[in-house]
């Protein structure tokens, strides 16, 4: 287990190793509940296509992004077949209640039958697929490139290559933009001195409020860890929404209103009809996912 030593040897000295062409990986951060797709290929979207029929897939990409960011101080066996034998595959994770994790409840006991039954139907609905997969024959021939998935509430997995997010938050981005122009032209604002500072200090202000937002639940984050209590909402997360939620909500908002109220050079026309297109266009780039 330390260093992964077990996994490291196997893919590198065993002499099954160079018989291996699809890795599955289990592992937990918890105990039971569905297990997660979180790290998959690496880029091999063949294998996306052929979880997909699984029946009940569970995985998100951001996941995938957010562990190989190495902002996450964990590691798993995934990476040393990925790394060290340059093998392609699938990495899940059961991740409920995770607060018995590596505890003396850390155990099959404990494990609900709904999860034994969920990994189940779909590993091994996964290995026939798999099985019977001629890009096996020829896996060095497949497309390599990135790929972008998640389910939809576990009843179905949607999936497109790399490129084809980046084609589309391209013209998300671009149409945010002539949407904003658009409105500048339909709100009749002239192209004037004012305007342009104006729409600069909205800007600025929206930023703002975000990075205050930030820091003030990072100050929480930093209190209720010198109190000792920096896991208490793992066992209860509903408090994650007192604890961050709100805070994120109240302070971003108070910023804007504090610019609001203390700003009184702008018209009240001019402000109204300038925020509202500099908002649209933060809510269209927002959903530039």
């Amino acid at each position: 287990e330390t260093g992964l030593q077990a996994s490291h040897g196997f893919i590198t000295q065993h002499k099954w190793a160079k018989e291996v062409r699809v890795v599955i990986n289990l592992e937990a951060t918890g105990v039971g509940g569905k297990e997660i797709l979180f790290q998959s290929g690496p880029n091999s979207p063949w294998l996306i296509r052929y979880y997909k029929k699984v029946p009940h897939p569970n995985g998100q990409v951001f996941g995938e992004e957010i562990f190989q960011s190495g902002i996450i101080p964990s590691d798993t066996d995934f990476r040393i077949f990925r790394d060290f034998g340059g093998a392609i595959g699938f990495d899940f994770a059961y991740d409920r209640n995770g607060y018995g994790y590596h505890t003396k409840f850390d155990d099959i006991e404990y494990i609900p039958n709904g999860t034994y039954q969920h990994t189940g139907n779909n590993i091994l609905a996964l290995i026939r697929y798999l099985a019977n997969a001629p890009e096996l024959a020829n896996m060095h021939e497949q497309v390599r490139e990135s790929v972008v998935y998640y389910d939809f509430m576990g009843l179905f997995m949607v999936s497109y290559s790399g490129l084809t997010i980046t084609i589309v938050n391209v013209l998300v981005s671009i149409f945010s933009l002539a949407v904003a122009l658009k409105s500048f032209y339909d709100f009749n604002l002239a192209l004037s001195y004012e305007s342009f500072k104006y729409i600069g200090l909205c800007i600025l202000v929206m930023l703002s409020s975000i990075i205050f937002a930030l820091l003030f639940v990072l100050g929480v984050a930093v209190v209720i860890d010198s109190l000792k209590f920096s896991m208490s909402w793992y066992n209860n997360t509903w408090i994650i929404l007192g604890l961050y939620s709100v805070p994120i909500v109240v302070v971003s908002s108070g910023v804007v209103a504090l610019y609001n109220k203390y700003n009184t050079k702008v018209s009240t026309t001019c402000r109204f009809k300038i925020r509202v297109r500099v908002k649209s266009f933060f809510s269209l780039l927002a959903s530039d996912d």
